[in-house]
């Protein structure tokens, strides 16, 4: 049973409740995360100037109470509660005044105070909330670990702020491939390129500019061949420890050596969010009555955008329009084998699973993704094509999800469904996409790639 801690929130009128409900409120975050204690916040109203005996008879009862380790004034013009309250006890008071610049000058009845009258004078929900926690903390360390935590969520925001402010190229990159006789091209896909070279077990795979949305080629992004490429690579050398794969070196900025595989003619895709914009996106299923998505049942009154219990995969098949498929009719259908798929949908989730843990220690959040398997000469599985690209992944802002759901409000995203979103706004994949627009996601897939690297192009 987890131990309960009240904490008084005095306020000295009616007109302070919003302002002491957006304290409360981070207190009921944190008790969603905090293993043995649960923080009760009791809010009362209690005015020193239009009734003080009452206001006095309040504090004698919280003062019988242990379980009281600190209190909060809020309160505005003329502030005497904080003042007062911190006069009728030896517990750690703060005042947290409802602050607007245009009552500055009642700020001054917060800190010009007589001696032996101490309350902490703090202002904003934020740091309020902070600080009664390192007050609790003081008894109880395992508030230290949440504290922590919160503050790595302060320096993952800025961080994400900082790059996603900062300038970066708006010219095209060249396209550094060059082909010659070792080198000839054999085919394009929607994003990427493909060449063979003299030697009979390699490939060539070219990333370029182009980016596609409703199974066809929308636009040139610039640098997204290089941003996808970098990425990639990144994530072939971070994932290798879970599962083998194709890449043996590169070939200019765009461009990667692999090896041969016999690929399976399916998309892994793993999802950890009830999420999507496309026909075939689980939300879209989901809002339309479905609870069977790809042989996994969902449970009713799940809303927009929220985490599933855990994730799933869900293949799609590969070809000139993706089909929704359950592992069992892909057996059926001889497409693979069910061991085969067994060991797929094991690395699948593994690669997610390492993929979203890394993610959020960077302050992203990685919402879906897709991954494609092949067998090798001596027929084991190993990841092809691309891993975790803003190509093949949704990608979330951490810091603001929590307030995004809450409020029915998309979360912010750094991925190319920024175009999808446009384009369903705005008649379809046929309607034209300004060019800042494409400048901006030029800059998303940059910022991207520096969150996830920690590189620059």
């Amino acid at each position: 049973m987890k131990k309960e801690i009240l904490l008084p929130l005095l306020m000295g009128s009616d007109k302070d409740l919003p302002y002491a409900q957006s304290i409360k409120k981070l207190f009921d975050f944190a008790n969603s995360s905090l293993v043995n204690i649960n923080i009760i916040v009791d809010i009362r109203i209690a005015s020193v100037h239009k009734c003080c005996e009452y206001f006095i008879k309040a504090v004698q009862e919280y003062e019988k109470n242990d379980n009281v380790l600190c209190y909060i004034g809020v309160a505005g013009k003329s502030n005497a509660l904080a003042p007062t309250l911190d006069g009728l006890t030896t517990r750690p008071v703060i005042s947290s005044p409802p602050y607007k610049v245009s009552s500055e000058v009642d700020i001054h009845s917060c800190i010009s105070l007589p001696s032996g009258i101490s309350p902490l004078l703090i202002l904003g929900p934020d740091n309020t909330f902070l600080a009664v926690l390192k007050i609790i903390a003081s008894q109880h360390p395992e508030i230290r670990k949440f504290i922590a935590f919160q503050q790595n969520e302060n320096r993952q925001k800025l961080r994400i702020l900082d790059i996603t402010n900062k300038y970066y190229k708006t010219t095209c990159l060249k396209l550094d491939l060059v082909v010659d006789d070792t080198i000839k091209f054999i085919r394009s896909g929607k994003s990427r390129d493909l060449y063979v070279t003299d030697k009979d077990n390699e490939l060539i795979i070219r990333a370029s500019n182009r980016l596609s949305a409703f199974n066809r080629n929308i636009c040139d992004i610039d640098y997204k061949g290089a941003v996808l490429t970098n990425i990639t690579t990144w994530w072939f050398d971070k994932t290798a420890h879970i599962v083998p794969n194709h890449f043996i070196e590169h070939e200019g900025t765009t461009g990667i050596k692999v090896k041969k595989t016999t690929p399976f003619a399916i998309e892994f895709i793993v999802r950890g969010y009830l999420a999507g914009t496309s026909s075939t996106s689980i939300w879209t299923a989901y809002n339309n009555g479905e609870r069977s998505y790809c042989g996994h049942t969902l449970s009713d009154n799940l809303v927009k955008n929220q985490k599933l219990d855990t994730p799933i995969v869900t293949p799609t098949t590969k070809g000139d329009v993706d089909e929704l498929i359950t592992s069992t009719e892909l057996v059926e259908r001889g497409t693979i084998t069910q061991e085969q798929w067994n060991m797929c949908e094991k690395y699948a989730l593994q690669l997610f699973n390492f993929g979203e843990k890394l993610m959020r220690e960077k302050g992203l959040i990685l919402v879906d993704t897709k991954y494609e398997f092949g067998l090798d000469e001596n027929n084991n599985i190993i990841l092809i094509d691309e891993i975790h690209t803003p190509d093949s992944s949704r990608y979330w802002i951490k810091h603001s999800y929590r307030s995004k759901l809450e409020t029915n409000e998309e979360p912010e995203s750094i991925d190319k469904d920024i175009i999808r979103k446009y384009l369903n706004k705005n008649g379809g994949e046929n309607a034209v996409i300004p060019d800042d627009l494409l400048k901006l996601v030029s800059q998303r897939y940059q910022q991207l790639n520096e969150i996830i690297t920690g590189t620059t192009l």
